[in-house]
C-alpha cells in the first residue's frame, strides 16, 4: 500500500498531512520549473535571432539541452503531482467511506463532522478512530 513509505508510527493523520504537503511541494516545483523553461526559451529564441554571428552552434546545442532537460523534469514532476493528487483524493474517499460507515456512533459531546473541508478531514479521522 503506498502508505508504506511513511513511518507507520506517524499515523494516517500525518500520511494525509505528508500527502497534501508533498502535493503543495510539487506544485511549487511545476511552477519553478515552467518559470525556468520559459526563460529558457526566451534565451535560446533570442540566441537564434539576435545574436547568430555571435554565438556558436555548442552554445545554441546547450542551451537547448537544457530547455529539454528542464521539460523532462517538468514531466517527471507533474506525473509525481498527479499520482500525488490521486493518492489524496483516494485517502479522502476512504476516510470519507468510514465515516459514512460509523455516523450513527456518537461521541460524548461532539456532532459528527462534515467532510466537505479538506482541515476538516484531518478531525474526521482523528473522531472515527476515538470511535
Amino acid at each position: 500500500m503506498f502508505l508504506s513509505r511513511y513511518n507507520s508510527s506517524d499515523g494516517q493523520v500525518n500520511a494525509f498531512e505528508n500527502l497534501k504537503s508533498e502535493r503543495e511541494e510539487y506544485e511549487k516545483k511545476i511552477l519553478g520549473l515552467d518559470e525556468e523553461k520559459m526563460e529558457l526559451k526566451k534565451k535560446l529564441q533570442k540566441i537564434k535571432y539576435e545574436g547568430v554571428e555571435n554565438i556558436t552552434r555548442k552554445q545554441i546545442n546547450e542551451v537547448e539541452r537544457h530547455v529539454s532537460d528542464g521539460q523532462v523534469r517538468l514531466e517527471k514532476n507533474r506525473d509525481k503531482l498527479e499520482r500525488t493528487v490521486k493518492k489524496l483524493v483516494d485517502c479522502k474517499a476512504g476516510i470519507e467511506h468510514l465515516s459514512d460507515k460509523l455516523i450513527d456512533i456518537k461521541l460524548d459531546g461532539e456532532e459528527n463532522i462534515d467532510l466537505n473541508d479538506d482541515d476538516l478531514v484531518v478531525g474526521s479521522l482523528k473522531q472515527i478512530e476515538r470511535k
